[in-house]
């Protein structure tokens, strides 16, 4: 989902210019849809405990200001698994 989010910068960029409630529906539709998954993934040992879907919210602007702020792909790249290092338990 993250890769996906830099490749539709365009999309997100267009999704600022709504009006804010517009963009506060669309984020409690996140927080919504982010919320079972993250609750299963996190009874399964796969994600921090502590993380909230609001946090989920904060590493995909975390990532997308990564992307908007160099061409260089790695570098977003790094940005995306450091993310993810961060959230994902170690399960070796």
């Amino acid at each position: 989902m993250l890769h996906d989010l830099v490749a539709m910068r365009p999309l997100v960029l267009l999704a600022r210019r709504f009006d804010p409630g517009a963009r506060d529906r669309y984020q409690q539709r996140l927080l919504a849809a982010f919320g079972e998954p993250l609750r299963r993934a996190q009874s399964q040992g796969y994600v921090r405990s502590d993380v909230t879907p609001a946090d989920l919210l904060l590493l995909l602007a975390m990532v997308q200001a990564v992307a908007e702020s160099t061409e260089d792909r790695a570098t977003v790249d790094g940005s995306i698994e450091l993310v993810l290092d961060g959230v994902f338990n170690d399960l070796s």
